[in-house]
């Protein structure tokens, strides 16, 4: 398996060079995947939602309605 990796590495290098150093950089994350079947999915959820109730509270200059408000969006109100 590594003797064809790097063979095809090699060959793709001229044509994909940022492909090729993207695959190369994280091969090993990429590999883990599907040995382990384990991503980083709910991490990135959980700080794309924090950043979207950041974006809700955006403009507000009292430090208890920056906190309310998110709280409320969430909750549908």
């Amino acid at each position: 398996m590594e003797i064809i990796r790097l063979a095809w590495l090699v060959k793709a290098t001229p044509f994909f060079p940022k492909t090729v150093r993207t695959i190369k950089n994280g091969f090993g994350e990429l590999v883990g995947y599907f040995e382990r079947k384990t991503t980083n999915g709910l991490i990135e959820g959980i700080n794309n939602r924090l950043k979207v109730l950041k974006r809700c509270a955006f403009g507000f200059k009292c430090l208890p309605s920056q906190c309310h408000r998110p709280i409320l969006i969430e909750m549908g109100h």
